[in-house]
């Protein structure tokens, strides 16, 4: 039977929050490995033995379960702040929720005409894009410095899922950092780095097409070098400096925004709609995720 349009989106999300479906989840299997995992090694060493008996397996597969769940903690710990996000348990109205993601761009971006609903509509494609087979790239041109193109990037960096913000990276990155995290990834200063970049700009145009999206590379496999297959299917947002001419290929599979420094300005103080971005400390310290100012 063919899944719903709305069972494709709820199992998008799960994917874009990085959860995939887990065996045994009835019977408390799970529950029971994660607990060993938060033991100390001597509590562990103590119990091993008969929790392996009480779940009916190896003392031997027990260590490798409870291994494979403590560097799965360890993994989810380093991961950053923004990237946890709890689902909501009510019904979202998906209209009141695009006015609410429009809202926050109008908020603190001035936009040209129109770019407060392609934003929202690119962030809710990112968090259900696996229920389609086609992702277009989110470009951001300005012609001049400082007309806020950042700013978006900054706000996209706390309303899409997974994401990574970064004004800098290499072709190899791409593809490997995709296929170990699934990210969303944002670049700025995507005029420095993708210009004269052909191999770079194959790669991340590979992602358009879901059925495409990957690129194949020779690893080392035990002193031998194997064929791999890496995923680029993510979403992807760049931002550029107005001289760069976006590349044809990247052009035909994206959505470009334009600012304008002097109609932000002008616009921002006269009206005074627009606030300024802030962002609170994120981190261990602060134990809270990054706000925006009320």
């Amino acid at each position: 039977m063919d899944k719903t349009a709305e069972q494709r989106a709820k199992e998008a999300v799960d994917r874009a929050l990085g959860k995939k479906k887990r065996k045994r989840s009835g019977n408390g299997f799970d529950k029971t490995i994660a607990e060993l995992a938060q033991m100390d090694d001597f509590a562990y060493q103590r119990n091993r033995i008969s929790e392996a008996a009480k779940l009916g397996i190896g003392v031997a597969a027990l260590d490798r379960l409870v291994r494979k769940e403590r560097a799965k903690a360890s993994r989810e710990a380093a991961q950053p702040p923004h990237w946890k996000v709890e689902p909501s348990q009510a019904a979202v109205d998906g209209a009141e929720l695009l006015a609410d993601i429009k809202r926050t761009f109008c908020r603190y971006i001035v936009l040209p005409k129109g770019a407060e609903i392609a934003l929202s509509l690119w962030v809710l494609h990112v968090w259900t894009m696996d229920a389609g087979d086609i992702s277009p790239f989110l470009v951001l041109i300005s012609p001049t410095k400082r007309c806020g193109k950042t700013s978006v990037l900054i706000i996209l960096l706390y309303l899409t899922p997974r994401s990574e913000l970064a004004s800098n990276i290499s072709a190899a990155a791409i593809f490997r950092y995709i296929e170990d995290a699934r990210p969303t990834l944002l670049f700025d200063e995507g005029d420095s780095f993708l210009k004269d970049n052909e191999e770079m700009r194959g790669i991340l145009n590979s992602g358009h097409t879901r059925a495409a999206a990957h690129v194949i590379r020779n690893i080392e496999v035990n002193g031998e070098y194997k064929a791999r297959r890496f995923s680029t299917w993510a979403p992807k947002a760049i931002a550029a400096f107005g001289r760069w001419r976006i590349h044809s290929r990247i052009a035909r599979s994206s959505y470009s925004s334009n600012a304008n420094r002097r109609l932000q300005r002008w616009r921002g103080c006269a009206s005074g709609t627009v606030k300024s971005l802030r962002t609170c400390a994120v981190g261990p310290r602060a134990g809270r995720p990054t706000t925006f100012p009320s």
